[in-house]
Protein backbone atom coordinates (compact mmCIF):
# COMPACT_ATOMS: atom_id res chain seq x y z
CA UNK A 1 0.00 0.00 0.00
CA UNK A 2 1.19 3.38 -0.73
CA UNK A 3 0.61 6.92 1.26
CA UNK A 4 -0.02 9.90 -0.73
CA UNK A 5 -0.02 13.96 1.24
CA UNK A 6 -2.72 15.56 -0.34
CA UNK A 7 -3.03 19.30 1.09
CA UNK A 8 -6.80 20.64 1.62
CA UNK A 9 -7.97 22.99 3.41
CA UNK A 10 -11.62 21.18 3.77
CA UNK A 11 -12.34 18.09 5.67
CA UNK A 12 -12.57 14.81 2.61
CA UNK A 13 -15.90 14.05 2.52
CA UNK A 14 -15.48 10.89 0.18
CA UNK A 15 -13.70 8.49 2.70
CA UNK A 16 -13.45 5.17 3.65
CA UNK A 17 -11.84 2.98 6.02
CA UNK A 18 -9.07 0.60 5.19
CA UNK A 19 -7.25 -1.79 7.76
CA UNK A 20 -8.12 0.87 10.35
CA UNK A 21 -6.86 3.53 9.11
CA UNK A 22 -9.27 6.52 7.12
CA UNK A 23 -8.57 7.21 3.51
CA UNK A 24 -9.32 8.95 0.80
CA UNK A 25 -11.49 7.17 -1.85
CA UNK A 26 -9.05 6.25 -4.71
CA UNK A 27 -10.83 7.80 -7.35
CA UNK A 28 -11.09 11.23 -5.09
CA UNK A 29 -7.59 11.00 -4.43
CA UNK A 30 -6.67 10.32 -7.99
CA UNK A 31 -9.20 13.91 -8.67
CA UNK A 32 -6.80 15.86 -6.58
CA UNK A 33 -3.46 14.61 -7.30
CA UNK A 34 -0.92 17.07 -7.39
CA UNK A 35 1.79 17.40 -10.36
CA UNK A 36 4.67 16.67 -8.15
CA UNK A 37 3.09 13.52 -7.29
CA UNK A 38 3.21 12.00 -10.92
CA UNK A 39 7.15 12.97 -10.86
CA UNK A 40 7.92 11.62 -7.52
CA UNK A 41 6.35 8.38 -6.76
CA UNK A 42 4.95 7.60 -10.72
CA UNK A 43 4.90 3.63 -9.71
CA UNK A 44 2.26 4.33 -7.38
CA UNK A 45 0.14 6.84 -9.69
CA UNK A 46 0.24 4.29 -12.41
CA UNK A 47 -0.79 1.45 -10.23
CA UNK A 48 -3.41 3.49 -9.16
CA UNK A 49 -4.65 4.85 -12.24
CA UNK A 50 -5.11 0.76 -13.35
CA UNK A 51 -7.15 0.11 -10.41
CA UNK A 52 -9.53 3.14 -10.78
CA UNK A 53 -12.99 3.43 -12.55
CA UNK A 54 -12.82 6.30 -14.94
CA UNK A 55 -16.91 7.02 -14.16
CA UNK A 56 -16.27 7.53 -10.65
CA UNK A 57 -12.76 9.78 -11.26
CA UNK A 58 -15.38 11.98 -13.40
CA UNK A 59 -17.69 12.47 -10.86
CA UNK A 60 -15.11 13.28 -8.68
CA UNK A 61 -13.38 15.62 -11.22
CA UNK A 62 -16.94 16.85 -11.38
CA UNK A 63 -17.28 17.77 -7.59
CA UNK A 64 -13.86 18.92 -7.06
CA UNK A 65 -14.18 21.27 -10.66
CA UNK A 66 -10.24 20.58 -10.98
CA UNK A 67 -9.94 21.14 -14.78
CA UNK A 68 -6.10 20.99 -13.94
CA UNK A 69 -5.99 17.56 -12.74
CA UNK A 70 -8.67 16.29 -15.29
CA UNK A 71 -5.77 17.52 -17.73
CA UNK A 72 -3.10 15.72 -16.10
CA UNK A 73 -5.78 12.91 -15.96
CA UNK A 74 -6.91 12.45 -19.47
CA UNK A 75 -3.18 12.51 -20.12
CA UNK A 76 -2.04 10.15 -17.70
CA UNK A 77 -4.73 7.20 -18.87
CA UNK A 78 -3.41 7.81 -22.62
CA UNK A 79 0.23 7.08 -21.32
CA UNK A 80 -0.68 3.85 -19.25
CA UNK A 81 -2.25 2.66 -22.28
CA UNK A 82 -5.84 2.87 -21.53
CA UNK A 83 -6.76 4.62 -24.25
CA UNK A 84 -11.07 4.74 -24.21
CA UNK A 85 -10.64 5.63 -20.55
CA UNK A 86 -8.62 8.82 -21.57
CA UNK A 87 -11.50 9.62 -24.25
CA UNK A 88 -14.36 8.87 -22.08
CA UNK A 89 -13.12 11.07 -19.08
CA UNK A 90 -12.93 13.66 -21.77
CA UNK A 91 -15.75 13.69 -22.72
CA UNK A 92 -17.56 13.60 -19.66
CA UNK A 93 -15.78 16.48 -18.57
CA UNK A 94 -16.42 18.28 -21.44
CA UNK A 95 -19.94 17.59 -21.47
CA UNK A 96 -20.58 19.90 -18.68
CA UNK A 97 -18.81 22.67 -20.01
CA UNK A 98 -15.67 22.45 -17.99
CA UNK A 99 -12.95 22.07 -21.35
CA UNK A 100 -11.94 21.66 -23.91
CA UNK A 101 -9.44 19.57 -22.31
CA UNK A 102 -5.81 19.46 -23.78
CA UNK A 103 -4.41 16.31 -21.92
CA UNK A 104 -1.17 16.23 -20.87
CA UNK A 105 1.34 13.85 -20.11
CA UNK A 106 2.25 14.55 -16.23
CA UNK A 107 4.95 11.85 -15.86
CA UNK A 108 8.75 12.90 -16.40
CA UNK A 109 9.84 9.46 -17.23
CA UNK A 110 8.35 6.60 -19.40
CA UNK A 111 5.65 4.26 -18.19
CA UNK A 112 5.13 1.04 -18.81
CA UNK A 113 2.54 -0.06 -20.77
CA UNK A 114 1.18 -3.39 -18.82
CA UNK A 115 -2.44 -3.12 -19.74
CA UNK A 116 -3.82 -2.75 -16.65
CA UNK A 117 -6.86 -4.72 -15.44
CA UNK A 118 -9.14 -3.23 -12.93
CA UNK A 119 -9.93 -6.60 -11.48
CA UNK A 120 -6.38 -7.33 -10.61
CA UNK A 121 -4.92 -6.50 -7.26
CA UNK A 122 -2.65 -3.51 -6.88
CA UNK A 123 0.39 -5.96 -5.71
CA UNK A 124 0.14 -7.84 -8.62
CA UNK A 125 0.60 -4.78 -10.86
CA UNK A 126 3.61 -3.22 -8.87
CA UNK A 127 5.32 -6.84 -9.40
CA UNK A 128 4.35 -6.44 -13.15
CA UNK A 129 6.35 -2.84 -13.10
CA UNK A 130 8.95 -3.27 -10.80
CA UNK A 131 9.95 -6.32 -13.19
CA UNK A 132 9.98 -4.07 -16.79
CA UNK A 133 11.72 -1.55 -14.08
CA UNK A 134 14.65 -3.66 -13.26
CA UNK A 135 15.12 -6.15 -15.83
CA UNK A 136 17.35 -3.88 -18.05
CA UNK A 137 19.83 -3.47 -14.93
CA UNK A 138 19.90 -7.52 -14.32
CA UNK A 139 20.65 -7.54 -18.09
CA UNK A 140 23.20 -5.31 -18.28
CA UNK A 141 25.52 -7.01 -15.56
CA UNK A 142 24.81 -10.66 -16.91
CA UNK A 143 25.43 -9.61 -20.80
CA UNK A 144 29.67 -10.63 -20.36
CA UNK A 145 28.78 -14.53 -18.88
CA UNK A 146 29.37 -17.20 -21.15
CA UNK A 147 26.96 -19.95 -21.35
CA UNK A 148 26.60 -23.45 -21.85
CA UNK A 149 24.33 -24.91 -23.83
CA UNK A 150 22.00 -26.74 -21.18
CA UNK A 151 20.53 -29.40 -23.81
CA UNK A 152 23.92 -30.11 -25.86
CA UNK A 153 25.02 -30.83 -22.46
CA UNK A 154 25.29 -34.40 -21.29
CA UNK A 155 22.68 -34.99 -18.70
CA UNK A 156 25.01 -37.61 -16.70
CA UNK A 157 27.02 -34.54 -16.72
CA UNK A 158 25.05 -31.97 -15.97
CA UNK A 159 23.57 -34.28 -12.81
CA UNK A 160 26.97 -34.50 -11.84
CA UNK A 161 28.17 -30.92 -11.56
CA UNK A 162 24.92 -30.41 -9.72
CA UNK A 163 25.32 -33.46 -7.38
CA UNK A 164 29.12 -32.11 -6.28
CA UNK A 165 27.86 -28.68 -5.04
CA UNK A 166 25.04 -30.76 -2.77
CA UNK A 167 26.28 -30.71 0.46
CA UNK A 168 28.29 -26.71 0.27
CA UNK A 169 24.97 -25.99 -1.61
CA UNK A 170 22.97 -27.12 1.82
CA UNK A 171 25.34 -26.03 4.46
CA UNK A 172 25.43 -22.38 3.43
CA UNK A 173 21.58 -22.21 2.61
CA UNK A 174 20.63 -23.37 5.42
CA UNK A 175 23.01 -21.73 7.34
CA UNK A 176 21.59 -18.00 6.14
CA UNK A 177 18.51 -19.35 7.85
CA UNK A 178 20.01 -19.80 10.74
CA UNK A 179 20.33 -23.31 11.13
CA UNK A 180 23.28 -25.00 12.78
CA UNK A 181 23.95 -27.95 10.16
CA UNK A 182 27.42 -29.66 9.63
CA UNK A 183 28.78 -31.33 6.56
CA UNK A 184 28.75 -34.72 8.74
CA UNK A 185 24.79 -33.83 9.63
CA UNK A 186 24.23 -33.30 5.89
CA UNK A 187 25.28 -36.20 4.73
CA UNK A 188 23.94 -38.39 7.48
CA UNK A 189 20.24 -37.07 6.49
CA UNK A 190 20.54 -37.68 2.75
CA UNK A 191 21.67 -41.04 3.31
CA UNK A 192 18.93 -41.99 5.62
CA UNK A 193 20.96 -42.90 8.35
CA UNK A 194 19.01 -40.78 10.77
CA UNK A 195 16.41 -40.87 13.52
CA UNK A 196 14.68 -38.21 14.21
CA UNK A 197 12.98 -39.90 17.25
CA UNK A 198 16.86 -40.59 18.77
CA UNK A 199 17.68 -36.44 18.97
CA UNK A 200 17.30 -35.57 22.07
CA UNK A 201 17.53 -31.37 21.49
CA UNK A 202 14.60 -30.01 20.15
CA UNK A 203 17.28 -27.54 18.31
CA UNK A 204 18.85 -30.25 17.01
CA UNK A 205 15.71 -32.05 15.99
CA UNK A 206 15.04 -28.52 14.04
CA UNK A 207 18.47 -28.55 11.82
CA UNK A 208 17.83 -32.06 11.31
CA UNK A 209 14.70 -31.83 9.84
CA UNK A 210 15.69 -29.22 7.46
CA UNK A 211 18.03 -30.63 6.43
CA UNK A 212 16.70 -33.76 5.45
CA UNK A 213 13.77 -31.44 4.04
CA UNK A 214 16.70 -29.62 1.96
CA UNK A 215 17.87 -32.86 0.53
CA UNK A 216 14.11 -33.91 -0.22
CA UNK A 217 14.11 -30.56 -2.14
CA UNK A 218 17.45 -31.08 -3.96
CA UNK A 219 15.97 -34.46 -4.89
CA UNK A 220 13.16 -32.43 -5.80
CA UNK A 221 14.56 -29.82 -8.35
CA UNK A 222 16.98 -32.89 -9.50
CA UNK A 223 14.38 -34.71 -11.13
CA UNK A 224 13.07 -31.38 -12.51
CA UNK A 225 16.42 -30.40 -14.01
CA UNK A 226 16.03 -34.15 -15.49
CA UNK A 227 12.61 -33.71 -16.90
CA UNK A 228 13.40 -30.43 -18.36
CA UNK A 229 16.72 -31.88 -20.08
CA UNK A 230 14.68 -35.52 -21.43
CA UNK A 231 11.96 -32.48 -23.09
CA UNK A 232 14.48 -31.26 -25.32
CA UNK A 233 14.75 -27.40 -26.13
CA UNK A 234 11.82 -27.26 -28.91
CA UNK A 235 9.28 -29.46 -26.23
CA UNK A 236 10.29 -27.29 -23.36
CA UNK A 237 6.79 -26.65 -21.10
CA UNK A 238 8.96 -23.93 -18.87
CA UNK A 239 5.62 -22.49 -17.40
CA UNK A 240 4.50 -26.49 -16.57
CA UNK A 241 8.04 -26.74 -14.69
CA UNK A 242 8.10 -23.97 -13.35
CA UNK A 243 4.91 -23.73 -11.48
CA UNK A 244 5.59 -27.70 -10.40
CA UNK A 245 9.21 -26.73 -9.72
CA UNK A 246 8.32 -23.78 -6.81
CA UNK A 247 5.23 -26.61 -5.10
CA UNK A 248 7.55 -29.40 -5.33
CA UNK A 249 10.52 -27.00 -3.56
CA UNK A 250 8.48 -25.98 -0.88
CA UNK A 251 6.20 -28.64 -0.02
CA UNK A 252 9.79 -31.40 0.23
CA UNK A 253 11.57 -28.53 2.50
CA UNK A 254 8.57 -29.28 5.00
CA UNK A 255 7.52 -32.90 4.38
CA UNK A 256 10.08 -34.48 7.11
CA UNK A 257 8.25 -32.07 9.60
CA UNK A 258 4.86 -33.36 8.61
CA UNK A 259 6.15 -36.61 9.12
CA UNK A 260 7.34 -35.93 12.19
CA UNK A 261 4.03 -34.21 13.71
CA UNK A 262 5.54 -30.67 13.70
CA UNK A 263 3.63 -29.37 11.87
CA UNK A 264 0.06 -29.96 10.27
CA UNK A 265 -0.77 -31.83 6.46
CA UNK A 266 -2.65 -28.46 5.36
CA UNK A 267 -0.04 -26.30 6.78
CA UNK A 268 1.59 -27.67 2.81
CA UNK A 269 -0.93 -26.97 0.57
CA UNK A 270 -1.54 -23.48 -0.94
CA UNK A 271 -0.01 -20.24 0.23
CA UNK A 272 -0.08 -18.44 3.33
CA UNK A 273 -3.38 -17.47 5.11
CA UNK A 274 -1.90 -14.27 6.91
CA UNK A 275 0.17 -11.42 7.04
CA UNK A 276 3.79 -12.56 7.45
CA UNK A 277 6.77 -10.51 8.83
CA UNK A 278 10.78 -10.58 7.29
CA UNK A 279 13.13 -10.38 10.01
CA UNK A 280 15.62 -7.28 9.70
CA UNK A 281 13.97 -6.02 6.68
CA UNK A 282 11.13 -3.23 6.53
CA UNK A 283 9.88 -4.27 3.59
CA UNK A 284 6.36 -5.81 3.84
CA UNK A 285 4.97 -8.30 1.87
CA UNK A 286 1.55 -8.36 0.22
CA UNK A 287 -1.34 -9.16 1.93
CA UNK A 288 -2.55 -13.05 1.65
CA UNK A 289 -5.42 -11.99 -0.40
CA UNK A 290 -3.27 -10.60 -3.23
CA UNK A 291 -1.05 -13.85 -3.19
CA UNK A 292 -2.55 -15.47 -5.98
CA UNK A 293 -2.78 -12.43 -8.28
CA UNK A 294 0.76 -11.89 -7.39
CA UNK A 295 2.38 -15.76 -7.79
CA UNK A 296 0.19 -15.90 -11.10
CA UNK A 297 2.14 -12.42 -12.50
CA UNK A 298 5.19 -13.70 -11.66
CA UNK A 299 4.86 -17.19 -13.12
CA UNK A 300 4.30 -15.13 -16.02
CA UNK A 301 6.81 -12.65 -15.74
CA UNK A 302 9.09 -15.77 -15.58
CA UNK A 303 7.93 -17.66 -18.81
CA UNK A 304 7.45 -15.39 -21.20
CA UNK A 305 10.84 -13.34 -19.96
CA UNK A 306 13.45 -14.08 -23.28
CA UNK A 307 16.76 -13.72 -20.57
CA UNK A 308 17.18 -16.46 -18.34
CA UNK A 309 19.72 -14.58 -16.50
CA UNK A 310 16.72 -12.21 -15.61
CA UNK A 311 14.45 -14.76 -14.92
CA UNK A 312 16.80 -16.17 -12.17
CA UNK A 313 17.89 -13.08 -10.45
CA UNK A 314 14.50 -11.56 -10.34
CA UNK A 315 12.94 -15.16 -10.02
CA UNK A 316 14.65 -15.37 -6.81
CA UNK A 317 13.96 -11.38 -6.03
CA UNK A 318 10.15 -11.48 -6.78
CA UNK A 319 9.68 -15.01 -4.70
CA UNK A 320 11.11 -12.90 -1.51
CA UNK A 321 9.72 -10.00 -2.59
CA UNK A 322 6.02 -11.42 -2.52
CA UNK A 323 6.51 -14.16 0.40
CA UNK A 324 3.91 -16.51 -0.24
CA UNK A 325 4.46 -19.22 2.04
CA UNK A 326 4.84 -18.82 5.42
CA UNK A 327 8.13 -20.65 5.84
CA UNK A 328 10.84 -21.61 3.46
CA UNK A 329 11.08 -18.67 0.85
CA UNK A 330 14.65 -17.78 1.20
CA UNK A 331 15.21 -21.34 0.34
CA UNK A 332 12.93 -22.03 -2.40
CA UNK A 333 14.01 -18.40 -3.79
CA UNK A 334 18.05 -19.94 -4.07
CA UNK A 335 16.41 -23.50 -5.25
CA UNK A 336 14.04 -21.15 -8.33
CA UNK A 337 17.30 -19.31 -9.10
CA UNK A 338 19.46 -21.87 -9.70
CA UNK A 339 16.90 -23.90 -11.80
CA UNK A 340 16.43 -20.79 -13.86
CA UNK A 341 20.31 -20.55 -14.07
CA UNK A 342 20.95 -23.83 -14.30
CA UNK A 343 18.15 -23.69 -18.00
CA UNK A 344 20.06 -20.92 -19.27
CA UNK A 345 23.13 -22.58 -19.28
CA UNK A 346 24.53 -21.12 -16.10
CA UNK A 347 26.32 -23.06 -13.48
CA UNK A 348 24.89 -23.08 -10.24
CA UNK A 349 25.32 -20.70 -7.65
CA UNK A 350 26.30 -21.10 -4.02
CA UNK A 351 25.18 -17.84 -1.56
CA UNK A 352 28.39 -18.26 0.95
CA UNK A 353 26.74 -17.61 4.28
CA UNK A 354 30.44 -15.28 5.09
CA UNK A 355 28.07 -13.13 2.46
CA UNK A 356 24.82 -13.40 4.27
CA UNK A 357 24.95 -9.30 5.14
CA UNK A 358 25.99 -8.15 1.72
CA UNK A 359 23.37 -10.61 0.04
CA UNK A 360 20.58 -9.77 2.41
CA UNK A 361 21.29 -5.94 2.16
CA UNK A 362 21.13 -6.34 -1.39
CA UNK A 363 17.63 -7.74 -1.36
CA UNK A 364 16.57 -5.31 0.62
CA UNK A 365 17.87 -2.22 -1.66
CA UNK A 366 15.93 -3.68 -4.81
CA UNK A 367 12.45 -4.14 -2.37
CA UNK A 368 13.01 -0.69 -0.42
CA UNK A 369 14.44 0.92 -2.92
CA UNK A 370 14.02 -0.31 -6.36
CA UNK A 371 17.25 -0.67 -7.13
CA UNK A 372 18.41 -4.43 -7.77
CA UNK A 373 21.87 -3.91 -9.04
CA UNK A 374 23.68 -4.11 -5.31
CA UNK A 375 21.98 -7.69 -5.45
CA UNK A 376 22.58 -8.49 -9.16
CA UNK A 377 26.36 -8.01 -9.01
CA UNK A 378 26.57 -10.03 -6.23
CA UNK A 379 25.70 -13.11 -7.39
CA UNK A 380 27.22 -12.26 -10.38
CA UNK A 381 30.15 -11.91 -8.78
CA UNK A 382 29.71 -15.75 -6.57
CA UNK A 383 28.52 -17.32 -9.72
CA UNK A 384 31.36 -20.12 -10.87
CA UNK A 385 32.50 -19.31 -14.46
Amino acid sequence: MSLMVIKTSEKPTEIMELNGVQVLKLEFALAGLAPSIYRSNPLAVQIALGQSDVNTVASSLLITKNVQSANRLVGAYLEIGRKADSRNLTSMIDAVGLGPLKGENPFEIPVVKIGNKRQESAAAVRVKLLWQKLRGDVEAIFNDHVVFDFFQRSLDDLLDSVDKVYVSDAYHSLSIEGYVVTEDLINRVASGKWDVNQIESDKQQKDALAARGYYEAFQALRGLIKEAHNEGATNLDLAYLLDVSITQIYTSLFKPCVSAGIIKDQDLAGYRKGPIMIRTSRHMPPQSEQLMDCMAALKDLIVNEPNFAIKAVLGHFFLGYIHPFPDGNGRTSRFLMNFMFLLGGYNWVVVPVTERTTYLDGLEQASIDGNVIPFAKFIHKIMPV
